[in-house]
């Protein structure tokens, strides 16, 4: 799955576009590299977003099929 349609499916982005500038500032990486929108991504990886002034780490869990819900998140990233 796109990097910016997994931070919207699991709610860290209200909306696609806003998870695909966040891409494109700098603020999301996976394993240290700074990723663009379209970089996929697999279960398992650790990635980080910045809330400034601190980044936060996250590790997929696995792929959801559309957005979940705010009480099915745990299940998909940790």
């Amino acid at each position: 799955m796109r990097m910016d349609k997994y931070l919207w499916c699991i709610r860290l982005a209200k909306t696609r576009s806003i998870a695909s500038k966040l891409c494109d500032a700098g603020k999301v990486r996976i394993k240290g590299v700074e990723v663009k929108p379209s970089k996929e991504i697999n279960p398992t990886d650790q990635f980080e977003l910045r809330d400034i002034p601190i980044w936060r780490s996250y590790t997929c869990l696995s792929i959801p099929k559309s957005r979940v819900g705010a009480k099915l998140v745990s299940e998909y990233v940790e």
